[in-house]
């Protein structure tokens, strides 16, 4: 009899921790990974189809006479519960619910980190790089973990007998696969629409358009995008500095002409509003004198005036 004190260091690809207990903690999901029966049809991130009467796979006979198909399942164990199933029916794999943070940056990061092919976003506009760190929030909700790990691993042995611990190796091929290579596709095609001082003065219009790209990218796949964030665009090379310091002595250069334009338009204005104003004021002067005379005749205004 096979059992966590009879299997020693691993029997017929089994191990002591393929036989206990699957134990899902809070903000995981388990996605359960069937052996037995026939395939479901369909795509490749195909999920077999939910059948009754199994108890969370601890009845394997019953899953198989009610329809039940091999792969991924789209039935998965819910988080906080506790399951007895048979390694040679099927295995678990879990997979975080929880928000994670994948950063595109230079830091060095551990090989089993969900974002450990993401590097520091670099990109090439006009011959300047440009060099920039991102960090995406995202969150998978237990209905979306199947379809990753029939996708991204189900098939594959590597993926087995991980029931004691948490697997990255769906999520991390999903973030390699999938979304990092969109995020370097959308700044490769973008970088020729810009000059690099645009590139860099639009940095805010940037951030918006990657994060409706990336949120276009998760909810293909049903994965929520919390946030995208982008670190101001740095170069390394020294003439963009000059370049750009050259810009802004011009554009400083314009706005102060534009500020003695303007202030030279709102002084002939103030002049032009002056002499009306005089000009009104002999009219006015001229009428009242030509009413005198109409009423006391002209001898009388000229003898006053006098």
């Amino acid at each position: 009899m096979l059992t966590v004190d009879t299997i020693g260091p691993g029997r017929h690809g089994l191990t002591a921790a393929d036989l206990r207990e699957i134990v899902i903690p809070e903000g995981e999901a388990g996605v359960v990974v069937v052996l037995e029966g026939v395939r479901a049809d369909g795509a490749d991130d195909a999920v077999g189809r939910v059948v009754p009467g199994h108890e969370s796979f601890q009845f394997p006979s019953i899953f198989l006479d009610n329809g039940g198909q091999r792969g991924a399942q789209a039935e998965t164990l819910s988080r906080g519960g506790t399951y007895r199933i048979n390694p040679w029916f099927a295995r678990v794999v879990r997979i975080p619910t929880r928000e994670l943070i994948l950063e595109w940056s230079g830091d060095p990061k551990p090989p089993s980190s969900f974002d450990a092919s993401l590097n520091q976003i670099v990109v090439n506009v006009e011959g300047y790089p440009l060099q920039f760190d991102m960090t995406q929030t995202i969150r998978i909700p237990a209905k979306s973990a199947p379809r990753l790990v029939g996708r991204f691993g189900e098939q594959e042995t590597d993926i087995f007998g991980v029931s004691d611990g948490l697997n990255p190796v769906p999520v991390q091929r999903f973030v390699e696969r999938v979304l990092g290579r969109e995020v370097e596709r959308y700044f490769q095609s973008i970088a020729s629409q810009y000059n690099v001082l645009d590139f860099i003065a639009h940095h805010n219009e940037v951030c918006l358009e990657i994060e409706t790209n990336v949120r276009q990218i998760l909810d293909h796949w049903e994965i929520e995008a919390v946030r995208t964030t982008l670190t101001r665009f740095e170069s390394l090379d020294l003439t963009l500095d000059e370049r750009r310091r050259a810009t802004a002595t011009e554009r400083d250069r314009e706005q102060l002409l534009e500020h003695r334009q303007r202030n030279a338009r709102v002084t002939a204005a103030t002049e032009r509003i002056e002499i009306g104003t005089e000009r009104e004021r002999r009219r006015a002067q001229v009428a009242e004198v030509e009413e005198l005379i109409r009423l006391l005749g002209r001898d009388a205004v000229a003898l006053e005036r006098y």
